[in-house]
C-alpha cells in the first residue's frame, strides 16, 4: 500500500474532523502557508488512492473528504512507519520531543522538510523542547551540522516520557495492573487514581526502555532502603519481571522505589502521622497566607491533614523531578481562582525550601484542598428582617409580600408590611432593610437602608436585591481600585524602583500604620511574588491598614522581577476585615489568572477598560 507522510496524514485527519474547511483554516491549524496546503493536497491527489478516498473542493465552502473505504482509510492513516498525527504546534513539538527522548537525532535540514515547517520554526520548537527538558535535568545538545540530541540520566528520561503520557499497549497495561493491584492490596497501600495510573505507566516505560537496552546505571543520591516500601518495590519488580520476561537490576528496583514513594505516603497503610518536615512547611504556609490574605487556616485540622497527605509524596516527586498528571488544572484555575492563588502562595514557600517550583498539576491539586476549606469556612448567610412599604392597599401589599417571600426565601426571615404614613410611629431599628414601592421622604434620620422596588419583580431587580441581601451592602469595585492609584506607563528598571514609586502613591492617598515600602520589601525577601503570567502581586508582610488598598502599575518596559519577566504590578495592602479581604483577593485572582485580560490591560493601559473588565468578573 502507498504510504503517506506525517503532514499528509495530519491534513487528512483535520479535513475528516470538519464537514468542510478552507485552505486558510488548514494553514492556520498546521502552521504552514496556504501554498503549502495546496501542494500537499495536489500530492495526495496524485497518489493512486481514489478508490479509498477523494478530497473534493467546493466553491465558497472549502475542502471536503469523501471516504469510500473506511477500513482501508484507517489502515492507511495508522499503519505506516509513524503513527504520529501532527494536527497542531503542540502535537508537533510532542512528536519531536518523543523522538529525542527515544534516542533519535533531529536534523534541522532533513526534519523541517519532513514536518513541512521552516527551519526557523523547527529551531523555535527545539528551543521550547530544550526549556521543557531542562526541568528534568536533560540537556539538548546541538552540533554545527544542525543535529540535535539529548543527554541525561536514564531515570530523568523516563520521567520526561511519563509526563508526555503516551498511550500504552492496553493488553500490557491490564497485565501490569493486575499484578500491581494484588501487591498494593496485600500491603494495604493506597494511591489515588491518577497516581495509580502514573505508577503503572512508569513500569511499562521501564520495561520498554530495558528491552531497548536503556538501563538505569546509577541513582544520583543515597536512598534509605530499610523501609517497608523498598521491599514492596522489590516484590513488584520480581512479579513484573516474571510476567514480562525482563530483569530488574538493583538500580532499576531503586528507580521503581522512587516512583512508589512519589505515588503514595509512607503512612498510607496505617494511621496517618504528619512528619516534622511537612508540619514545619504547613506552619510557614499558613502564616504567610494569614499575613497576606487575612485568612486563618492554622486551626483547620481537615485542611492540615488533607495537605499533609498530599505533601509527603509530593515532596518526593519534587526532589526527584517526577511528574503528576492533572487533567483538570485548567478548570481549577478558572473556577477556583482564589484557591489557586493560595496554592501559588504555598508554592512560593516550597520553592524557597527546595529551590524547585511545583508544576501546574501539583499546584492544582493543592488548590482543591484550599477550595474545600474556603467553602467549609463560609458562614450561612444570615436572613434579614424586611419592612415592605406599599401604597396600593392591604391586598396589594400582602400579594407583594408573598411574592418577595417566595423569590427571596433563602435571604428573608420575615416581611412586615406598612403604609407610608405608618413609618413615623414605627420602631424601624428592628428591621434590616426597607423595601418600598413609593419614594420615602422623611426629615428625620432613618437608620437602615432603603431600597426602592417595582411592584412586579424584574430579573434585574432580583439580581440587585439578592446581592444586597447577601452582602448587606452594595459592593463598589472602585473602593478597591481607585483611579488615583492606577499608574500607566510606569518607568522603572528594577522591582525596588517600581515598588518605591507605587508605595509612595498609596501612602499619599491612604493611611498606614508603618512604612508601606519597608513592609513590602520584607515580604519580598520571604518569597517571590511573580508567580502569575507577566504579573507580580507584591504585598505587605503583615496587616498595616484598616481597609484593603491596591496600586496598579503598568510598566512601560518589562523587567525581571525575581525569576520571571513581568510588566504588570498589583501592589496590595490587605485590610483587617476578613470578609472584605477574601472578596478582594477572589476578584483579583480571577483577573491575574486570565492571560487575555492581562494582555489587554498591558496593551491598553486603560483604567476604564480595567474597571469594566473586572466588574464583569464580579457579576
Amino acid at each position: 500500500m502507498i504510504s503517506l507522510t506525517i503532514r499528509e496524514k495530519t491534513l487528512l485527519n483535520i479535513i475528516k474532523k470538519n464537514k468542510s474547511i478552507t485552505a486558510k483554516e488548514l494553514s492556520e491549524k498546521m502552521n504552514v502557508s496556504d501554498r503549502t496546503i495546496r501542494t500537499l493536497i495536489k500530492n495526495i491527489r496524485n497518489t493512486d488512492l481514489s478508490n479509498i478516498f477523494e478530497i473534493e473542493s467546493r466553491f465558497g465552502e472549502g475542502y471536503q473528504l469523501v471516504i469510500k473505504d473506511e477500513s482501508t482509510f484507517d489502515k492507511l492513516i495508522n499503519d505506516s512507519n509513524s503513527n504520529a498525527v501532527l494536527e497542531d504546534a503542540e502535537s508537533r513539538i510532542n512528536y519531536i520531543e518523543r523522538k529525542l527522548l527515544n534516542g533519535e537525532t533531529i536534523n534541522i535540514n532533513k526534519d523541517c522538510y519532513e514536518l513541512y515547517i521552516s527551519e526557523r520554526q523547527l529551531r523555535s520548537d527545539l528551543k521550547k523542547i530544550e526549556e521543557e527538558l531542562a526541568k528534568f535535568h536533560i540537556q539538548l545538545e546541538k552540533t554545527v551540522h544542525g543535529d540535535a540530541s539529548i543527554n541525561g540520566n536514564e531515570i530523568d528520561i523516563r520521567y520526561a516520557l511519563l509526563k508526555m503520557n503516551g498511550n500504552q499497549n492496553q493488553q500490557d497495561f491490564n497485565k501490569a495492573e493486575k499484578i500491581i493491584n494484588e501487591i498494593l492490596n496485600k500491603h494495604q497501600i493506597k494511591m489515588n487514581d491518577m497516581q495509580y495510573k502514573n505508577f503503572i505507566n512508569y513500569i511499562l516505560i521501564s520495561i520498554k526502555r530495558i528491552n531497548q537496552n536503556h538501563r538505569i546505571e546509577s541513582i544520583s543520591e543515597e536512598l534509605d532502603l530499610s523501609g517497608n516500601q523498598f521491599g514492596i518495590a522489590n516484590e513488584i519488580a520480581g512479579c513484573i519481571g516474571n510476567t514480562f520476561k525482563v530483569v530488574f537490576s538493583l538500580y532499576e528496583i531503586e528507580g521503581l522505589y522512587l516512583c512508589l514513594i512519589g505515588s503514595t505516603s509512607q503512612n498510607s497503610n496505617k494511621s496517618f502521622v504528619v512528619t516534622k518536615e511537612v508540619e514545619s512547611l504547613l506552619s510557614e504556609i499558613f502564616e504567610l497566607i494569614e499575613s497576606t490574605y487575612a485568612i486563618d487556616f492554622t486551626h483547620n485540622l481537615g485542611l492540615k491533614v488533607s495537605l499533609s497527605m498530599h505533601f509527603e509524596p509530593m515532596i518526593n516527586r519534587l526532589k526527584h523531578n517526577m511528574f503528576v498528571d492533572n487533567p483538570i488544572v485548567g478548570d481549577i484555575k478558572k473556577k477556583y481562582a482564589m484557591a489557586y492563588t493560595l496554592a501559588l502562595t504555598a508554592n512560593s514557600v516550597i520553592r524557597k525550601h527546595y529551590d524547585k517550583s511545583l508544576d501546574d498539576g501539583e499546584i492544582g491539586y493543592i488548590a482543591l484542598s484550599f477550595e474545600l476549606a474556603l467553602e467549609e469556612s463560609k458562614k450561612e448567610i444570615p436572613k434579614k428582617k424586611i419592612l415592605l412599604v406599599c401604597n396600593l392597599g392591604r391586598v396589594s401589599a400582602n400579594l407583594l409580600r408573598r411574592n418577595y417571600l417566595e423569590t427571596f426565601t433563602d435571604y428573608i426571615e420575615e416581611i412586615e408590611t406598612a403604609s407610608l404614613n405608618q413609618l413615623s410611629v414605627m420602631n424601624l431599628s428592628r428591621f434590616d432593610f426597607i423595601l418600598t414601592t413609593v419614594p420615602i421622604r422623611i426629615d428625620e434620620y432613618i437608620p437602615i437602608p432603603i431600597i426602592e422596588i417595582n411592584y412586579f419583580i424584574s430579573t434585574q431587580d432580583e439580581i440587585k436585591i439578592k446581592r444586597i441581601l447577601k452582602e448587606n451592602e452594595a459592593s463598589d469595585i472602585e473602593k478597591y481600585f481607585n483611579e488615583n492609584c492606577f499608574i500607566p506607563n510606569l518607568k522603572a528598571k528594577t522591582k525596588e524602583e517600581a515598588l518605591r514609586v507605587m508605595s509612595k502613591r498609596l501612602m499619599q492617598k491612604y493611611e498606614f500604620k508603618e512604612d508601606l515600602y519597608d513592609s513590602v520589601i520584607r515580604r519580598e525577601q520571604m518569597a517571590s511574588t511573580d508567580f502569575c503570567y507577566k504579573t507580580a502581586m507584591p504585598h505587605t508582610d503583615k496587616l498595616i491598614s484598616e481597609k484593603s488598598h491596591v496600586c496598579i502599575g503598568i510598566l512601560k518596559e518589562p523587567i525581571i522581577w525575581d525569576e520571571n519577566e513581568i510588566q504588570l504590578i498589583f501592589l496590595v495592602s490587605v485590610g483587617k476585615d476578613r470578609k472584605e479581604s477574601q472578596e478582594f483577593y477572589s476578584l483579583i485572582s480571577k483577573f491575574v489568572l486570565n492571560e487575555k485580560m492581562i494582555d489587554q490591560l498591558i496593551n491598553t493601559s486603560s483604567y476604564e477598560i480595567f474597571i469594566k473588565t473586572i466588574s464583569q468578573l464580579k457579576g
